[in-house]
Order: C-alpha cells, then sequence, then structure tokens
C-alpha cells in the first residue's frame, strides 16, 4: 500500500508541473493591448499583434508577466507585462506560432535604431539599405509611427517610414466570435397589408351576401312574380 501511494505521488510530482507549464498562456484577442515594461510604470514598450499569444510567467500587481517571440536567434524572447482584464486565458497550449517572426527592410539610405521612440534620443546602431531587422511591435510617439526592432544583438526603435511595412497574417486558430443580437425591428406596414386586404375581401363577401338576398328576395315578392303564383294556385 505504501509502494502505490509513493508511485502517485511521483506521478503527480512529474505530470502536474508539465500540465501547469502547458496551461499557463494567454492570448490577445483585441487591438491595442499594450506591452509594459515593468508592473510599476507606464511606460510601453510597443502594442501586442491581436490573435496571438503570450506565456505566463508571474501574476502582480493586478498584471501578468509574459514572454514573447519564440527564443530564436533571429527574434529572441524578451519579458514585458500586460493587464490581465485586457488578455484572455488558456487551458492548454496554443499551436505555433505564438507569436509573429517577420523581418522588416530598410528602404531608405539608413535607419537608426533608437534607445525610445524619439528623434532625439540615442543611436543604438545605424542599419544601411536593404538590410533586415526582425520586428517585435509598434508604439506611435507624438505623432510619429516607430517599430520595435532587434538588429545584431541590439533591441530598439526604427522609424516606420525607414523601413518596409511588416506583413503579419491572424494567427491560424480562429479567434472565439462573440454571440450577437440581432435588434428588433418594429413591424413593417408590408407586414399588416395581408390581413387588412383579408378584412376588405370579408367585407366584399358580407356586402355580396346581402345583395344577393335582397335581390332573391325583390324577385319572389316582386308584383308579378305574386300574379303568377295566384294564377297557378288558382289553376290547382
Amino acid at each position: 500500500m505504501k509502494f502505490v501511494c509513493i508511485l502517485i505521488c511521483l506521478l503527480l510530482t512529474f505530470f502536474l508541473p508539465v500540465a501547469n507549464a502547458e496551461g499557463q498562456w494567454v492570448r490577445v484577442t483585441e487591438e491595442g493591448v499594450n506591452l509594459y515594461a515593468t508592473c510599476e510604470s507606464s511606460k510601453v514598450i510597443f502594442l501586442l499583434e491581436k490573435s496571438y499569444y503570450l506565456q505566463v510567467l508571474s501574476e502582480q500587481n493586478g498584471m501578468y508577466q509574459v514572454a514573447v517571440m519564440p527564443n530564436t536567434a533571429d527574434f529572441p524572447q524578451i519579458t514585458g507585462y500586460v493587464w490581465i482584464g485586457e488578455v484572455d486565458d488558456c487551458d492548454l497550449a496554443p499551436v505555433t506560432p505564438y507569436y509573429p517572426t517577420v523581418k522588416i527592410t530598410v528602404n531608405s539610405h539608413s535607419a537608426p535604431v533608437k534607445l525610445s521612440p524619439l528623434p532625439s534620443a540615442q543611436t543604438l546602431v545605424t542599419v544601411t539599405n536593404t538590410q533586415s531587422m526582425s520586428y517585435y511591435g509598434e508604439i506611435t510617439s507624438y505623432g510619429q509611427l516607430w517599430y520595435y526592432v532587434y538588429f545584431g544583438g541590439t533591441f530598439g526603435y526604427v522609424q516606420a517610414d525607414a523601413v518596409t511595412q511588416p506583413v503579419i497574417s491572424p494567427h491560424p486558430t480562429p479567434l472565439p466570435q462573440d454571440v450577437v443580437t440581432p435588434p428588433q425591428t418594429p413591424e413593417q406596414p408590408s407586414e399588416q397589408q395581408p390581413a387588412e386586404q383579408q378584412g376588405g375581401t370579408e367585407i366584399f363577401l358580407i356586402i355580396f351576401v346581402a345583395v344577393l338576398a335582397a335581390a332573391v328576395c325583390l324577385a319572389v315578392f316582386l308584383p308579378g312574380n305574386v300574379k303568377k303564383k295566384d294564377a297557378y294556385d288558382k289553376d290547382m
């Protein structure tokens, strides 16, 4: 009996962590979900791509600490924070790709990669024409669109007008559809017309029957018909 209990405990020890790890995923189902640098500041790194998945690492102050990207040579994994109420929990690990791995190319003379999304920010590295960078997300700063990128071991921001636009397809798993209740529309006049027509038909039939009955009565009791009836009675 003790052996059985020990065996069960070992099985739970090995399999429960795996199940929990597979279930610690959230999905971005709305537009405009921010990835924050910490759970205690308002610094936004970039906007997360709708329909894709993030692996949950921990929970702090109403936010999830999440991992983004598959952690490959061209797309190193980064961590950040999202508000719990802005993502949907997943019970099972999603199908790949968890997050889009897209590259963008410099289509101008050069593209400086900045420390922050500001023209006056420090330049970390300059990427020349036709060179490619790994795209992570976008952010708008002071009316200008910037891309958060990775190039040559450096993360930073590049102005969108200096590079090609990223082409990102939705995740292959369809998004859950909201149940939409169609609004109730007032009754259309056309729906009432058959009833009105039926009422008019009934009135016409009543009038027709009344006129027919009156005609029959008149035909029977007219003076000429009465005389014919008296002559017939006399012959009898």
